[in-house]
């Protein structure tokens, strides 16, 4: 499983840089996500097939942590 923020990390000025500085498609899809958005309206929103959510959320989440954790 890959890490995911809880919601007191998602409040944060840090968490919010964080995701700013991801490609939009990323933040798109983690935002959605944290909003309690069900996948197939994330799909639609996002514009992919819903075998793809999956992937692209986790990458997404990898890509958070990493922007995170390299101070």
């Amino acid at each position: 499983m890959t890490w995911r923020p809880d919601d007191r990390q998602r409040m944060t000025a840090e968490y919010r840089a964080a995701l700013a500085r991801l490609p939009d498609a990323y933040t798109l899809a983690l935002r959605c996500a944290d909003s309690g958005m069900s996948e197939d309206e994330i799909c639609n929103q996002l514009g992919i097939e819903p075998e793809s959510l999956e992937p692209l959320l986790e990458l997404a989440y990898r890509k958070l942590h990493a922007e995170l954790t390299r101070r």
